[in-house]
């Protein structure tokens, strides 16, 4: 890499103006902040089992379906290639289920191995029987009893009463054992161990904050029987709402969203939708460490480093691999001067900062590229991503992440056709105006 010498928070501030001009950019904040977060799925069947910190609204799949919806024929094939808890999938089976197709694919890619079952249990809610979930969870609750007392998971944050006290945390692994007995081999056990982990995050004196998991002590009077027959009765309320089977099931593949084309091979979707990580800093094998812990997901730290390094380069927690068809260099190379600007100003006193940022765009680039491949002609990608300020007040450290991409996008044959503004967020430590949400909305061009 060979970047202008001496760059300054002027010139990478400039060289984003250069580039939002380039693209037609448009404000649909009143449309869209409202989907924006994960907040407005918080009242809704379904999406309620499990509450995603860092997800969008059902609302914004519809709003953009409905918007910009390639025109099909009888058949409609959707993709999400980082579906995380399945929000997208859902909302893309109720699309399916108003349009009449004919015939139509639901598909997503998640890595996680615990949002994986997030996804697949909240889209296979149509097998599940409330009764019976109901007089599983009761079983578990009075009276069963455990021939072997089950053994605390090997993660630290467990051994720290201040935490979550020890007799709770034996409660919530006692519960997880009997569900898994009370439900053998019915469908309905995934309800009841989703349930379990919704409830038992409101035990812990943790919360999800930004990067990390923060100590609060919560100000509570229920027990971990009461939190989590909470979750489950919120769970079987839904199942008796007479909610109408849309007909087309989910397929969820455990895999890397960003080569999802090795996933799918000749397979071809009309809509690719997706939000991959933000480049944030936040490393989401740390966030949902509890409930991967708890489940069984993870078992040793060694398993949770080899996750970590799976996951998406949008923190500096580890050392990642790259791609070897989308390198370090290459993908700076092939957005030029102004990217490397941006790198060298980043890296200047703090050269992790390169990696960070090179390896985060390395990751788009490949993920762009896999679903092109899988894209067909006049289909639409619709890429959801936020811009961010590193760095200090003293320092700051604008990307305008929604640029950036757009430039990969065009690079390797995809037409942009707009840029949505869903939310502008506000300026701290920069008064910089495209620090934003944002929504792209390319297509493969016809020839």
């Amino acid at each position: 890499m060979s970047p202008k010498a001496g760059a300054t928070l002027a010139d990478v501030i400039a060289d984003a103006d250069v580039l939002n001009r380039a693209f037609p950019v448009e404000n649909r904040a009143s449309d869209l902040k409202p989907f924006l977060g994960f907040q407005s799925n918080l009242d809704s069947p379904i999406h309620r089992w499990y509450n995603f910190k860092e997800g969008f609204g059902e609302g914004l799949v519809s709003w953009l379906l409905a918007n910009y919806a390639p025109s099909v024929g009888r058949t409609f094939a959707f993709l999400d290639p980082f579906c995380g808890v399945g929000t997208s999938l859902l909302a893309a089976q109720r699309f399916v289920a108003a349009s009449g197709f004919r015939k139509a694919r639901v598909c997503g890619v998640e890595v996680n191995p615990y949002m994986h079952f997030v996804s697949s249990t909240k889209l296979g809610w149509h097998r599940y029987d409330p009764a019976f979930l109901l007089r599983a969870a009761a079983v578990s609750t009075n009276g069963m009893r455990l021939r072997h007392k089950p053994s605390l998971p090997a993660l630290s944050t467990f051994a720290n009463e201040k935490y979550i006290a020890k007799s709770d945390l034996r409660r919530i692994l006692d519960l997880r054992d009997k569900v898994q007995i009370a439900a053998h081999r019915r469908p309905e056990v995934r309800a009841l161990l989703l349930g379990l982990a919704s409830g038992a995050e409101r035990v812990f004196n943790l919360r999800k904050d930004g990067r990390a998991l923060r100590f609060v002590l919560r100000d509570r009077e229920t027990t971990v029987d009461e939190e989590i027959e909470r979750s489950w009765a919120e769970i079987a309320e839904d199942l008796q709402l007479g909610l109408e089977w849309a007909g087309t099931p989910a397929e969820i593949i455990r895999g890397d969203g960003r080569r999802v084309d090795r996933v799918f091979g000749q397979r071809s979707f009309d809509v690719i939708l997706f939000s991959p990580p933000y480049l944030n800093n936040i490393d989401y094998t740390e966030v949902y460490k509890l409930e991967q812990w708890l489940l069984g997901f993870l078992k040793s730290p060694k398993q949770m480093v080899a996750q970590r390094r799976r996951t998406f380069q949008s923190h500096p927690s580890c050392l990642f691999p790259e791609f070897p068809d989308a390198k370090h260099a290459d993908t700076i190379e092939l957005l030029g001067k102004p990217f490397m600007r941006l790198v060298q100003y980043a890296a200047e006193g703090e050269p992790w900062r390169e990696r960070l940022f090179a390896g985060y765009f390395a990751d788009m680039h490949r993920t762009l590229q896999s679903c092109y491949r899988l894209l067909k002609p006049g289909g639409r990608i619709f890429l959801v991503v936020g811009n961010s300020v590193h760095g200090d007040s003293d320092r700051p450290i604008p990307v305008a992440t929604d640029l950036w991409v757009g430039a990969l996008a065009r690079k390797i044959g995809l037409a942009v056709d707009a840029i949505l503004v869903g939310r502008e967020m506000p300026r701290r430590r920069i008064d910089w105006n495209g620090l934003r949400e944002s929504i792209l909305v390319m297509r493969r061009p016809l020839a």
